[in-house]
């Protein structure tokens, strides 16, 4: 019976470890993805068809980053103070919303870098 409990607290552990890594992370890319917008176009003002469109995808993407590092703190505090199996249910299932959506966001802005005018010259 030992054994099943430090395991659970391992597990348990590495959930809140997850949930307050991912927070972090999330917060980071935010960082940058917010200073890209900021230095995004040319130093004449021209933005390309591409820039265009990575704007609005870097703008979804902030407004659903900032939110979920919020919710990955709070996951992650409530999991310090209790680690019942729904924390780490919600833990995981948001994990792996967020990896769904981050990977649509990076597969959209390679089509678009294909399909539209990024600035590559003649």
């Amino acid at each position: 019976m030992e054994i099943h409990g430090e395991k659970e607290r391992i597990f348990a552990f590495f959930t809140v470890f997850l949930t307050f890594f991912m927070a972090v992370i999330i917060l980071a890319v935010s960082y940058f993805i917010f200073w890209e917008i900021a230095f995004t176009g040319f130093p004449d003002g021209y933005i390309t068809d591409f820039d265009r469109v990575n704007i609005v995808l870097d703008y979804i993407f902030l407004g659903v980053s900032i939110p979920a590092s919020l919710w990955f703190l709070l996951l992650g505090c409530l999991g310090w103070i209790n680690s019942g199996s729904s924390i780490r249910k919600k833990s995981y299932t948001s994990f792996i919303l967020y990896v769904i959506f981050v990977f649509i966001l990076v597969v959209l802005r390679f089509c678009f870098y294909h399909i539209l005018d990024h600035g590559q010259g003649g």
